[in-house]
This record gives structure tokens, sequence and C-alpha cells, in this order.
């Protein structure tokens, strides 16, 4: 956990010790999910180095938003899309925010909101409360994809999500009128 004079907003207490994600989780689960991705906004909260958001930027998503509290692993995060081969990059935009994920406001349209252990339970809450006030703002595709998912509950209450349980590192909550693939997510 940083020290809070480096980072945005007030719940910096709940944060979680930085750890990257595994490349190969990303590499199996985005194709799986069967997403128009020219239509979803790839949303990492807890961007951290920023490793998924170069990952996804492999996909022809809209564009990926990384959301990031720590000033250090943003400007890390920028660093490393700067140096990401460009003849890789197929989405339609990158953008790394120094922000608190709490208070984020998440982009309209359809959302694939991606998180990797990111912070402790009261932060989840808030996270879970804003996307549902998305969400009655404008009813739309949501899949989150949380990965040690140690947090669910507050995801799990709301009602327009319906939980997929995919191993025990990783809980899918896709919005009840996704149309992508539900069946087997073991391989992932």
């Amino acid at each position: 956990m940083p020290p809070e004079e480096t980072v945005t907003g007030v719940n910096w207490v709940h944060g979680v010790r930085y750890e990257g994600v595994d490349p190969g989780l990303l590499d199996r689960l985005l194709p799986q999910l069967n997403l128009r991705y020219e239509d979803y906004t790839y949303v990492d909260l807890g961007a951290g180095k920023g490793r998924s958001l170069l990952l996804a930027s492999r996909f022809p998503f809209r564009r990926v938003v990384g959301v990031e509290y720590a000033e250090a692993l943003c400007a890390t995060a920028r660093d490393n899309l700067r140096r990401f081969a460009r003849a890789e990059i197929r989405c339609g935009g990158i953008e790394v925010v120094h922000g608190d994920a709490g208070a984020f406001a998440l982009p309209a349209g359809p959302l694939l909101i991606f998180m990797f252990n990111p912070f402790g339970e009261v932060v989840m809450r808030q996270v879970a409360e804003n996307v549902g006030r998305a969400f009655a703002r404008e009813p739309r595709d949501i899949v989150v994809a949380y990965f040690v998912p140690r947090h669910p509950r507050p995801w799990a209450q709301l009602a327009f999500l319906e939980e997929i349980r995919v191993n025990d590192a990783m809980t899918l909550f896709v919005t009840k009128s996704y149309r992508g693939c539900r069946a087997n997510f073991s391989r992932v």
C-alpha cells in the first residue's frame, strides 16, 4: 500500500499490495467472453503498472481505460504504454487515469470491468454501488471479471447481475441481458 501522499482520494487505507496479473489469464479469458469488442470499453480498476491494459489493447475494444490511485504506478503504466509496440495495439485508444476507483465516472456504453484483487471491501462496495448507479442511468451490458474474488458480496447484491463462478481464482458478474458465452469457463 503506497503512502498517503502519493495517492488520489481517501480510500488509500483500503488498498492492497500490488501484484501484476498473469498474462495467460487474460489471454484465455478475453476470447471466451465472446464479446463484440468494438462496442465495449475495457476498464481496469486498480490498473497498477498497466499489464492488463497492454493485454487488452491487443483486442479491438472501443477504448481501454486503467484507473489507479497510486501516482507512481500510474507513471509506470503510462511509461509501459509508451514502450508497447504500436503494431500490437488494436483498440480505439488507451488511457491511464490517476484516480480513486470508488469515485470513477464510468464511461457510457457496454463495459468489461476487470479487477485483480485491487482493494478491500470498503472500496469494493463503493465500486459496486457506482456500477449500480451507472446501470440505472444507462442499462447496458456489463461484464465484471473479478480475479482473486475476496469481496464478491457487493456484486452479488446487485439484482441486475448474474454470478458465474469460473473457478476459485475468478468470478464473473454479468448483466442478465449479456449474450456472450456463459458456458465452460473452466479452462480459464
